[in-house]
């Protein structure tokens, strides 16, 4: 589930995990890498990484540990071959799977300027799985396990995506469980660490946790105990009963404007710039240092803008 501290501990088990050598992190997107990385960061505070082309080398003890995004790994190893599909990377995956990897006899390539070794002392994680597509990417991937013998680990939350449906967070499982020599293990975690018992509630209020065959999740007991979940149901959108309650919770646990989301259904858009000014005005006489016109202290963010 969200909030769940899979990053985190990912990024924990590949510093301490002694079983490889060569650690490969991939998602599809720069911005999850990046992430990625400040886990690392909150581990590791006095290891600074390389920075070669949108990548990120860690090298500790006699570990090598490389946060790429996957189409890059897909353009080395395919050597930039796109040979029928109409989206370039989706195309090289395909070259991949119908013709193999660019790799050497020995499983040796370069990634980031790094010249490294694909092996059974290397391990591929995919991160935020939810938003790798599944289409020809898990079949590319399929085959570079052939060939070198490499483990896969995916991380990611089943719901957290619906950008693309097809993903493989949701197919990974029944996909490798029909290939022979594959052992696959499934760890499932229910455990919500970013917000209290108020939160969880919420999304389980929202979210047909046993109709998608996906576990309820829980709060962890080390969660906060002051998140305050507050939907305002009037027919009218009405904003001063959101003022108000801010108000409330700002006293009661003394709140900062960085400890607020305010997410608000489309029926509010007529009246955005009117709340984010009252909300803005609020912190302004709270706390008159903020009030330095450099930024403003309120955006609201709407339901259709994901």
């Amino acid at each position: 589930p969200p909030g769940s501290g899979k990053t985190y501990a990912m990024t924990y088990d590949v510093i301490n995990n002694s079983n490889y050598n060569l650690e490969i992190i991939l998602s599809k997107e720069k911005s999850s890498i990046k992430a990625v990385c400040e886990k690392f960061k909150k581990h590791i505070p006095s290891i600074k990484p390389e920075i070669y082309n949108d990548g990120f080398i860690y090298k500790i003890n006699q570990k090598h540990i490389i946060c790429a995004t996957v189409d890059s790994l897909i353009y080395v190893l395919s050597g930039g071959n796109n040979t029928r599909h109409r989206n370039t990377f989706r195309g090289m995956a395909q070259d991949i799977e119908d013709n193999g990897t660019k790799l050497s006899n020995f499983g040796i390539f370069t990634l980031k300027g790094q010249s490294i070794r694909l092996c059974y002392k290397s391990r591929i994680i995919i991160d935020e799985a939810t938003k790798t597509p599944s289409e020809c990417y898990i079949n590319a991937v399929y085959k570079i396990l052939q060939e070198t013998g490499s483990d896969l680990h995916f991380c990611g939350d089943v719901l957290q995506s619906t950008n693309t449906c097809e993903n493989m967070m949701r197919d990974v499982r029944s996909f490798f469980e029909t290939k022979e020599g594959i052992n696959v293990k499934f760890d499932e975690g229910n455990e919500i660490r970013r917000f209290g018992s108020a939160g969880v509630d919420f999304l389980n209020s929202v979210i047909p946790y046993d109709r998608l065959g996906v576990t309820r999740p829980i709060a962890h007991p080390d969660a906060p105990k002051d998140t305050d979940i507050f939907c305002n149901s009037f027919e009218e959108p009405n904003i001063e009963p959101i003022i108000e309650l801010l108000k409330s919770d700002q006293k009661e646990l003394g709140l900062h404007p960085e400890d607020v989301l305010i997410l608000c259904v489309p029926t509010y858009k007529d009246y955005f710039s009117e709340l984010q000014v009252l909300i803005h005005n609020f912190w302004c006489d709270l706390y008159p240092d903020y009030d330095d016109n450099s930024q403003f202290l309120a955006y609201l963010h709407t339901s259709q803008t994901g």
